[in-house]
């Protein structure tokens, strides 16, 4: 194996140190520091989607009605969305692709290009299996009271998505 072989950017750091490299040689093999690094990873987090229902409430409308017992506001009733919680699965994709763009816009605008976008996903699942059987001494016939069942699910969700960037190569290197 060649010098060049084992760094092909710097020849002479391959000389003094034939086939070592420190940790910081191999997430940059360019030997840049990390504040001016090729490569950049940001992770954008998913958010669960808000849940919630319709409520009916009472709105003033800004006018004053005169009474027996003084000035009373006139309200009007109308619906509005109130959330109530978070859904345990489903991810809020507006704001997720809100949260990319963002992060797409930064990177470029920091000098990096999009290369690869990652997906990370997470999951759960739960299965059950039930069984009764009755106790007889001779096992080798089925018996109508012997049952068993088994079930199970499992479902996956975004959890966020990894962004990795390439820095933009000036046209005066």
């Amino acid at each position: 194996m060649t010098e060049a072989a084992i760094c092909p950017t710097c020849p002479e750091l391959a000389a003094e140190r034939p086939g070592l490299l420190s940790s910081a040689e191999r997430r940059y093999p360019d030997h840049t520091t990390k504040d001016n690094a090729v490569n950049k990873i940001v992770y954008v987090k998913a958010y669960f989607k808000p849940i919630g229902e319709e409520v009916s409430v009472k709105v003033p409308t800004g006018e004053i009605k005169k009474g027996f017992f003084g000035d009373k506001e006139i309200m009007k009733k109308e619906t509005q969305w109130q959330q109530t919680g978070w859904s345990d699965c489903q991810i809020d994709g507006e704001r997720l692709s809100k949260d990319v763009e963002d992060a797409v816009a930064q990177l470029n605008a920091d000098g990096y290009e999009i290369q690869t976008v990652l997906p990370i996903l997470s999951g759960a699942y739960d299965y059950a299996l039930k069984y009764r059987y009755e106790i007889r001494h001779n096992r080798t016939e089925l018996n109508p009271g012997d049952q068993s069942y088994v079930f199970g699910y499992g479902y996956s969700f975004t959890e966020g998505v990894t962004l990795v960037a390439k820095k933009f190569q000036s046209s005066a290197s």
